[in-house]
């Protein structure tokens, strides 16, 4: 053999050694791949199926479980059951047919199906609650807390002002001279608290207008809220019933307050308006239908209770945030629905769903978006 055939030979061994090295690495890469995307998967199944239980339960599980299982789970449970909830593919929604006339009072509207105004049974709430009634929502304000114990408010699925929610117009806030011992505005500054809306502006504003927007301002509908609290969790919840749920479910009735204070004192200028150590959101929609033939109208009712301590994180989901309406009123000694037929009452109130209610496909989109834009 020649010694340019020799190099020959030598060449091609080369060249197919090479092909051979390129060929194992790119198996090695996309088995990698492969692993990688079926532990990715496993986790979010894992941790989807891990958040999804009651809270006492995954309580008891952290409780067993060292943290680096249960952080993981959470972490990649949360996230994606934020995701799988809003398309419905996962958790449970507390749902009923009711057959009796769910109509709201004409005179108070801002009550569901003539629940009535939440009524006080026991402390912790205080004893001089005074209705304040807007045209569009109601105030349950406490003169000794100086601030609302309880707001109502209805909102419809039409947006007659559809400006006004997209500006999102920042008023000044103005002492309300119709609740007695009133806070001003200025009782908040350097507290390290945000002056918090309970009946939100958007919603009212997009619904009733100008007007009832300037009334949202009033320092009878403003609490303290930590800042985290006020433009994440209950912005974003916020969010969901004006933008997507009233076009999902129909009318909405929200109930939203506060679980009075005793761990975090008191601010203002004479430190006397009262910090709540929690807030809360009950939420009800109504979705009504005809049958023409029968001559009978149905109702799908549905209820949502969230329940966000001042510590929440900014980013929180709610999945672990989600109680019944009886633990609220357990914590607040109020009752929420007093005028209601009384089984119809229990079933509202005893009753837990394990997520936010879905929103949809474009509903999900907004929802990620919201993730990322600033308050």
């Amino acid at each position: 053999m020649s010694a340019k055939e020799k190099r020959g030979d030598k060449g091609r061994g080369g060249k197919t050694a090479k092909s051979g090295g390129a060929r194992r690495a790119r198996r090695i890469v996309r088995i990698a791949v492969v692993s990688a995307a079926v532990a990715f998967c496993a986790m979010c199944g894992a941790g989807n199926w891990f958040v999804h239980h009651p809270p006492e339960w995954m309580y008891a599980a952290e409780s067993k479980l060292p943290s680096f299982v249960t952080r993981p789970l959470e972490w990649f449970g949360y996230r994606t059951g934020d995701v799988t909830d809003a398309l419905g593919w996962t958790g449970l929604d507390v749902v009923f047919d009711v057959e009796e006339s769910t109509d709201p009072d004409p005179e108070r509207p801002m009550f569901f199906a003539g629940a009535g105004a939440p009524q006080r049974v026991s402390a912790p709430a205080p004893k001089d609650i005074e209705i304040i009634y807007r045209d569009h929502f109601a105030v349950g304000w406490s003169p000794s807390l100086r601030r609302p114990v309880w707001v109502a408010y209805h909102v419809k699925p039409e947006v007659p002002y559809p400006e006004l929610a997209s500006k999102e117009k920042r008023m000044g806030f103005r002492q309300d001279r119709n609740a007695p011992r009133s806070p001003v505005a200025k009782d908040y500054t350097n507290s390290n608290y945000d002056r918090g809306h309970m009946a939100p502006n958007r919603a009212i504003a997009s619904r009733y207008g100008r007007d009832e927007q300037e009334k949202t301002f009033l320092m009878s509908n403003i609490a303290p809220q930590r800042s985290n609290l006020n433009q994440g969790p209950w912005a974003n919840l916020e969010m969901r019933i004006a933008d997507l749920w009233t076009e999902r479910y129909g009318e909405i009735w929200v109930i939203v307050g506060a679980v009075p204070g005793g761990r975090r004192g008191k601010i203002g200028v004479n430190s006397d308006i009262d910090v709540p150590d929690a807030f809360f959101q009950i939420v009800i929609a109504r979705n009504q239908t005809e049958n023409e033939a029968e001559q009978t109208v149905k109702s799908e009712v549905r209820v949502l209770a969230v329940l966000m301590p001042q510590s929440i994180p900014r980013n929180a989901f709610y999945t672990r945030n989600i109680v019944r309406v009886k633990d609220i009123e357990s914590l607040t000694g109020l009752r929420f629905f007093p005028e209601l037929e009384k089984s119809f009452e229990e079933r509202l109130v005893t009753d837990r769903g394990t997520r936010l209610w879905p929103s949809g496909l474009r509903g999900v989109f907004k929802l990620i978006a919201a993730r990322f834009r600033r308050y």
